[in-house]
């Protein structure tokens, strides 16, 4: 059986460069035909004993890869999508064993998210995001603290690091039991937000946030129908990123552009270029890549780190995003376009407007968009 079918096609395959073609010349697959290994094409493989190793058939060709160090091959992920992911997100459990750690100053690994280094003991809500080596100190949600066990940010009281009544700078009254020996949640005002409050159970605190529309009465200790006005504080969102109208309090709401347009709206900040950079966050075309479509840069925080689009699509530089290949489709509604993929096996037939079996389908060859590793390449950051 195939990867993403009811069981996994596991290879035992030695340790090899990413981007090495499995196999001699003997055993070399036929233009178009199934191969030893790849009986299916586009499609990805497991690879036994790695977590971070697997097999791209790239139309019936072998191509071993590995995935960026600090990330996991995800086996549930379809081709064409990015097969590599977070631990967090992607247990290697009895998968086997992961790639040599590739650390750098700051960072344990390439990629993943780490405990701060620079944070005080009491602000356990600091955390360091690592990408491609780089060092990125981000702050966890209010009322939430950074977990290193699960990478992830958390409720205080399961970091055991962390001082929950020092952090939070609130200390639970003692915990009161129901007749059936229940521990009674109780809230608590927090002091200089309305909208927030601290909510206890079993002399546990968290801090929460009333829904929109609510604000906190510490008199009934509920959240109720806002009734007075508040203090108004403009706020700007990252360099880069545009607020988004859409998103409701308390969510994050600023996004990249591709995704929230301004037009129409006014203008937006002024740029905080850096040597790599013409925004601090955002996707631009690469400036190392000269006839490979699919390169384009990645600025977090005024970092540049070289990425590829998946095999087959090429960055649109115009967009921020990638484009060109027989698996996706625009589709149209009311002058609305969305992008969208057909299911596995199935192509884009252009003359009917449907997905069909993709043998049906003629794919024209993109020579542009070579098979590449997936490992991000690494640009140095501004200085």
């Amino acid at each position: 059986m195939f990867a993403g079918q009811s069981q996994l096609l596991v290879l035992k395959l030695k340790p090899r460069p990413a981007g090495h073609v499995i196999g001699t010349a003997a055993d070399s697959p036929v233009a178009g035909q199934p191969s030893s290994v790849c009986t299916r094409k586009n499609t990805f493989l497991v690879v036994d004993g790695s977590c971070d190793s697997y097999v791209e058939c790239i139309e019936f060709v072998p191509v071993h890869k590995t995935c960026p160090d600090g990330l996991y091959y995800d086996p549930a992920v379809k081709w064409p999508g990015y097969p590599c992911g977070y631990p967090a997100d992607v247990p290697c459990k009895g998968r086997g064993a992961a790639q040599a750690a590739e650390p750098t100053k700051d960072c344990p690994h390439q990629f993943g998210f780490f405990a701060s280094t620079v944070a005080s003991p009491n602000d356990c809500g600091r955390y360091r995001m690592c990408v491609a080596g780089h060092a990125v100190e981000m702050s966890c949600p209010t009322g939430l603290a950074f977990n290193p066990i699960l990478s992830r940010c958390d409720w205080p009281f399961n970091v055991p690091s962390c001082n929950v009544d020092a952090f939070l700078a609130y200390k639970c009254p003692a915990a009161s039991i129901d007749a059936s020996g229940n521990a009674i949640v109780t809230n608590h005002k927090y002091e200089g937000n309305c909208y927030a409050f601290y909510s206890c159970e079993a002399g546990e605190s968290r801090l929460l946030s009333c829904d929109a529309g609510l604000a906190f009465d510490p008199t009934t200790g509920y959240c109720v129908d806002e009734d007075r006005e508040f203090v108004p504080i403009q706020m700007s969102c990252p360099d880069g990123l545009h607020y988004d109208p859409s998103v409701a309090w308390p969510n994050y709401p600023c996004g990249y552009p591709s995704d929230v347009p301004c037009q129409g709206r006014g203008v937006a900040q002024q740029a905080e270029p850096t040597k790599d950079c013409p925004h601090q966050f955002g996707f631009f075309p690469s400036l190392t890549a000269t006839s490979d479509c699919g390169r384009y840069r990645m600025c977090i925080a005024g970092y540049s780190v070289e990425m590829v689009c998946p095999t087959g699509l090429a960055f649109n530089p115009s967009s921020s995003r990638y484009n060109g290949n027989c698996y996706a489709f625009y589709s149209c509604e009311s002058g609305i376009a969305r992008l969208l993929s057909c299911d596995t096996g199935l192509a884009f037939d252009a003359a009917s407007g449907y997905c069909i079996d993709e043998d049906k389908v003629a794919c024209p060859a993109n020579p542009a968009v070579a098979p590449v590793s997936a490992q991000p390449l690494i640009a140095a950051p501004s200085t």
